[in-house]
């Protein structure tokens, strides 16, 4: 992303390699632990996609706080 960290998402959730460390990142509303796509918008906003629903995060205070979720039909 644009603040040099590397996203990561697999079948057991999402996680962040950042300054040469991963940090597994909690379920932040995600509603599925299976990611399915990662992608950072112009905003600096990170949507992730999982099988159950599509959530854009935006980072505050180096956390990451749910900002919108759409269900997957």
């Amino acid at each position: 992303d644009r603040r040099r960290a590397l996203w990561v998402g697999t079948a057991r959730g999402l996680a962040v390699l950042r300054g040469g460390r991963v940090t597994p990142i909690d379920d932040a509303g995600l509603g599925s632990a299976t990611i399915t796509g990662i992608a950072e918008d112009l905003e600096g906003g990170l949507w992730v996609a999982t099988t159950e629903r599509l959530v854009r995060l935006q980072g505050l205070d180096g956390g990451w706080l749910r900002g919108r979720s759409t269900r997957a039909s």
